[in-house]
């Protein structure tokens, strides 16, 4: 998970973008003024960019907020994308809430959780570290961006992030895990 802002440069198979209403996305403070409208556009534009093979928008027409009920509106940035790449897909809430047996539902699922992680220690988990190490410095290929230079290179958990700058298309960050960068 992580900010739209974070994903510059970054692709991904599928991309999940909750919250898309008018209100959240664009944000009720950049709504009357134009030029921040535009720059939560060129954001959702971003966001929606990054999506290789699946993007899924989710809203909400209500929802309780700081203690304030909200109904929204689809956000005109989901209502941009052209029909024909859209799948609509409706989920209905139940006409009457079950709290209690959710509540009921809710503990019983944590006393089986706890009873889970007790019972035997859970393996680590392993990140695919299969990608090739490059240095600031060192001429890449990629198979979108064509070849590029590595400014830098800073290592993030069991992965790499890198700052490369592309003949073509300029600077982009990019993990080493999803890159698939080859020495030039």
């Amino acid at each position: 998970m992580m900010t739209i802002h974070s994903a510059k440069g970054l692709e991904f198979p599928y991309v999940f973008l909750p919250g898309m209403e008018e209100g959240m996305f664009p944000s009720v403070q950049s709504m009357n003024e134009p030029s921040e409208l535009e720059e939560e556009r060129r954001l959702a534009y971003v966001a929606i960019t990054r999506a290789e093979k699946e993007l899924c928008c989710t809203y909400v027409r209500e929802r309780l907020l700081y203690g304030k009920t909200q109904y929204n509106k689809l956000s005109r940035f989901a209502g941009e994308i052209p029909e024909q790449y859209c799948r609509h897909e409706k989920i209905e809430r139940p006409a009457q809430p079950a709290v209690p047996y959710a509540v009921q539902q809710r503990s019983q699922n944590l006393a089986k959780f706890r009873e889970h992680m007790s019972a035997a220690p859970t393996p680590a988990v392993k990140r695919d570290t299969s990608f090739t190490r490059f240095n600031a410095g060192d001429e890449v290929v990629h198979a979108t961006f064509g070849k590029g230079n590595i400014l830098s290179v800073r290592d993030m958990g069991s992965d790499v992030l890198y700052e490369i700058v592309f003949d073509k298309v300029g600077t982009k960050k990019m993990m080493a895990t999803y890159a698939k960068l080859k020495k030039a």
